[in-house]
């Protein structure tokens, strides 16, 4: 069938199979697998891409593994012991829009992964099945059994038009001093070369000085996001109100089942509430159900002045719950909305601005992971 139109009965795998080829003589010549590799397509969608843009990495002992995009939210997986038969595609832990991975072998034995985990609630028939706003990266050093990190590297937010766009397709290789170097971004003018550090992806705590700017605070749309100076003389991100529609950002930290966030927030008297999401993944501002797919959230109705907040999750990946403390003092324990695999990684806050002065201001961020 065409790359829109679904087959008429049966099953519909997509516009594209997987197909491997292996060498054994330095790509002289080359042998087709006699595994195509296929992946029902369950849902309904603009695009009908299959199986498509593999990334492979051989694992300690010989396996193969590879990554392949899907528009459903995940990357799917497949497996083989001597790269010629491959095991049927299943799906991962790995949240993802309709967007590529990059998976790199490090000399010190770890892997690392680069993946779009971006997601469009209130429009998941959006561009890229959920956004390519962020690219986030991970490391493992037990062949990808357990991951840490989830940071963002690049982020591309501003409004563009149509077409290709965002940091998906991503590349990368590893410097001599052991530093992970990418290439990435679509659309004209968005293609970045970042460089990060790998050990950072394994730091357990996380301080926001707002010395460099909010580097990690992304918005979507606005991009007035500003660090000002508070009358107590310290560093606070500005997040502007606007006279209608959602306003806020998203903060991106290590990912972690059990931990804890604190934070000083002012709000001005023109937001009735605030809420704030911890999830395991980036959402837009516009994005009017994050908060309800969310792993937590809570509206705040006391709003006014500044006040010492405090977030203390325990086991998110089982279902444990986030209790609220507002100067030390209790204010509410929150269910876990949905478990999620690895833990939570973002700050979202959202608020309803009814006047187009003021700002919401966040100062004093830290957070610091637990066992």
């Amino acid at each position: 069938p065409e790359r829109e139109q679904p087959p008429r009965s049966g099953p519909d795998y997509g516009w594209n199979d997987a197909v491997v080829y292996g060498s054994d003589d330095h790509g002289k010549t080359w042998t087709e697998s006699p595994d195509r590799l296929k992946w029902e397509l369950k849902t309904e969608f603009l695009t009908r891409y299959g199986a498509v843009e593999p990334v492979l990495v051989e694992l300690k002992g010989g396996k193969i593994w590879m990554l392949v995009r899907d528009r459903g939210g995940r990357l799917i997986e497949s497996f083989s012991e001597d790269g010629m038969r491959w095991s049927p595609l299943r799906g991962t832990s790995f949240i993802s829009s309709d967007s590529p991975a990059e998976l790199l072998r490090l000399r010190d034995g770890r892997l690392v992964l680069l993946v779009n985990a971006c997601q469009n609630w209130s429009d998941p028939r959006s561009y890229a099945a959920g956004g390519r706003e962020v690219l986030q990266a991970a490391v493992s050093r037990d062949e990808g059994k357990t991951w840490s990190g989830f940071r963002e590297v690049l982020h591309e937010t501003n409004l563009v038009g149509g077409g290709d766009r965002g940091t998906a397709y991503a590349s990368a290789a590893e410097t001599a001093d052991g530093k992970v170097i990418f290439v990435s971004g679509q659309g004209h003018g968005k293609h970045a070369i970042a460089m990060f550090d790998p050990d950072w992806l394994e730091e357990k705590r996380f301080v926001d000085a707002l010395e460099q700017g909010p580097v990690f605070w992304t918005q979507y749309g606005d991009e007035r996001l500003q660090v000002v100076t508070t009358s107590l003389g310290e560093h606070a991100v500005s997040i502007p109100m606007k006279s209608s529609g959602l306003c806020g950002a998203s903060l991106n930290f290590p990912m972690t089942a059990t931990g804890r966030l604190q934070m000083r927030v002012f709000v001005p008297e023109g937001v009735k509430s605030v809420t704030l999401s911890l999830n395991d993944h980036f959402t837009r501002v516009d994005d009017s159900r994050a908060a309800q797919n969310a792993v937590y959230s809570w509206t705040d109705t006391s709003t006014g002045g500044w006040t010492n907040l405090t977030l203390v999750w325990e086991k998110a990946t089982t279902g444990g719950h986030l209790s609220l403390l507002r100067d030390g003092k209790p204010v509410a324990t929150v269910p876990c909305q949905r478990k999620p695999d690895f833990g939570v990684n973002y700050l979202n806050i959202e608020f309803n601005g009814k006047k187009d002065s003021g700002a919401l201001l966040v100062s004093r961020l830290s957070m610091e992971a637990g066992q």
